[in-house]
Formats: C-alpha cells, structure tokens, sequence
C-alpha cells in the first residue's frame, strides 16, 4: 500500500527535479512496498499531486511549525501505531474529529 507521505515526497521530487532540469517529469510515480518480514514486494502505481497542492502543504506545514495554526491527527489508528513521533504526540489524548 502506498501512504500519503508517499506521494508527496514523490511529488515533492518531481518538483525539484523538474525546476532543475527544466524538464517535465510523469506525472505518475511508483512505490515500492515490502513486507515487516522482508520476503515480499510489491510496486504500486500513484498519481502525483499538482504543484499547487504541494506548495499548499508545504505552507500549512510551516504555518503548523511557527504555531500559526493547531495540527490535525490522522483517523488512522494504523499510522499512529507505527509512527516515531507517537511518544511525543500522544493523540489517544486529543480530539480526533
């Protein structure tokens, strides 16, 4: 399964390679997935995000960062489960709504 974060760092690429080059990139990326056990892979195909899109992350991120604005937590109990800044965020303590 391809997550969100995938595509926008993917789309986030594209930007930049295309601002250095000059050159148009696909708008089509893959990703590549494997298993916690490591003995399967799979490639799944996204559709990368506008520029207008990314460059609107990128601006609600900062907003987020110099406090400006108060962080949503994902419905996503899976994302949570795994995430590295869990310890930090604790969303069990925050409305998810």
């Amino acid at each position: 399964m391809a997550y969100a974060s995938d595509v926008i760092e993917l789309s986030a690429q594209r930007m930049v390679i295309e601002k250095r080059t000059g050159e148009r990139v696909s708008e089509i990326g893959y990703v590549l997935a494997q298993s916690l056990s490591g003995k399967r892979r799979s490639v799944h195909k996204v559709r990368l995000l506008p520029r207008a899109d990314v460059i609107a992350l990128a601006r609600r991120r900062e907003a987020i960062l110099k406090g400006r604005i108060i962080p949503r937590y994902t419905s996503s109990q899976g994302l949570c489960r795994h995430c590295a800044y869990r310890a930090e965020c604790k969303p069990e303590q925050h409305d998810r709504g």
